[in-house]
């Protein structure tokens, strides 16, 4: 079985957002940044610094990135609630690109009650657009969808276009993975026209290459390539080193499924090129995975088990739970095709175990939807209530009259 790799940068590109003006005014209007106070302005001047460079790397060395974010926090300088909420989504989007999803959670969690607290539908949409891919990857598909309806109804009502796109292209991706292919394709037009109208061709790309992924999981591989190979000519233009990664494992993956596997063993190789330039372990590991399945339907299994191999190591490496069950589940299938039957059995007992502890730690985290969905109502009828009261005492209080 092969992993069909769908696009982080999309789920990451607005959610992550790098300061506004209106931002930056808003911090310095904060109660706890008044514009008279040099300090706090210095200390806003420098988290906003610091979180720039942390953004700057989150695509290519998130865990450099995320340790900026985290000496910030340890400095105890910044006690801004909207520096805290950025700063623990951020923390959040580190975790989420190297498929750490439960310490993504934990961030992401963190934010969403300060979001509200602040009234910040933008940002409260982000991070239910964060928690709903984390539900996503994990394959917690009914979570993922409930996320995902929150964020775009905040970013409707906000007229947010760009940030509509990547919610309606995540929908897109879990209709995908669950082959309701109508919906995923009704949902990808609908994000590209949307990423059209605002130009974005990061965004254009990551969904071209998902509607390519959407063809050759429907076995239309004409359609398949000259999607991808569009995703692959924007993000070349782009010099978007990430999205090259993404789309060029994505034509690996379409070579794969068309049964071509020389072409894919090469695609695969060149998706490893740009990982390993960029320095990104998860993408690294995934072609290695890529490059196992493939050696494996040539027949060449010690190649296979050479390739696991190093998945598995990266896997260790950065603790990542997700690429162990995907490693594990190939060992499985080498060591079936080459009769080790005991070493199988082990190895998919291994994929079944390491895929149910990860649905169980997300689903852990349901009880923060509970509570933010109870504050989020609580606000909405204490809207109600202060409504009614204004129009009882519209109701009591005498018309003017103009006299003359």
């Amino acid at each position: 079985m092969i992993l069909v790799s769908v696009l982080l940068l999309i789920h990451l590109t607005f959610l992550i957002a790098s300061a506004s003006a209106s931002d930056q005014d808003s911090s310095r209007f904060n109660p706890d940044f008044p514009p008279n106070n040099k300090i706090a302005l210095d200390t806003c001047v420098i988290f906003e610094s610091l979180f720039q460079q942390s953004l700057s790397l989150l695509y290519n060395n998130p865990d450099s990135a995320r340790l900026i974010i985290l000496e910030a926090f340890s400095s105890d300088l910044f006690e801004n609630q909207v520096q805290k909420v950025r700063s623990l989504n951020l923390l959040g989007a580190t975790h989420h690109l190297e498929a750490n999803y439960i310490k993504a959670l934990d961030y992401f969690y963190q934010a969403l009650p300060l979001a509200v607290d602040l009234k910040d539908n933008k940002r409260i949409a982000d991070i239910y657009n964060n928690v709903g891919n984390v539900n996503l990857k994990i394959g917690n598909y009914k979570e993922a969808l409930t996320s995902f309806l929150n964020a775009n109804k905040y970013y409707d009502d906000l007229g947010l276009i760009e940030s509509e796109a990547s919610v309606l292209n995540n929908i897109g991706l879990l209709y995908m993975d669950i082959n309701n292919f109508e919906k995923a394709r009704l949902h990808f037009r609908q994000a590209y026209q949307r990423f059209e109208i605002k130009d974005d061709s990061i965004g254009m790309a990551a969904t071209l290459s998902n509607i390519g992924t959407l063809f050759s999981n429907n076995e239309n591989f004409d359609s398949a390539f000259f999607y991808i190979n569009q995703a692959i000519d924007i993000n070349t233009r782009n010099d978007n080193k990430y999205g090259l990664c993404i789309a060029l494992q994505a034509k690996a993956n379409a070579y794969f499924s068309n049964d071509r596997y020389n072409k894919a063993i090469e695609y695969y190789l060149r998706s490893k090129l740009v990982a390993e330039l960029i320095k990104h372990a998860y993408q690294q590991a995934y072609t290695y995975i890529g490059l196992a399945n493939s050696y494996l339907k040539t027949g060449k299994t010690n190649e296979a088990l050479q390739h696991a191999g190093k998945a598995l190591n990266i896997a260790i490496e950065i603790n990542n739970n997700r690429i162990k069950q995907e490693t594990n589940e190939v060992f499985s299938e080498i060591y079936e095709q080459t009769g080790s039957f005991k070493k199988a059995l082990e190895h998919y007992r291994a994929s079944i175990a390491l895929k149910e502890e990860l649905i169980n730690q997300t689903k852990l985290h349901q009880i923060y939807n509970l509570e933010i969905e109870q504050l989020s109502l609580a606000r909405e009828i204490q809207k109600l209530e202060i409504l009614r009261q204004e129009l009882l005492l519209s109701k009591k209080t005498p018309s003017s009259y103009s006299l003359s």
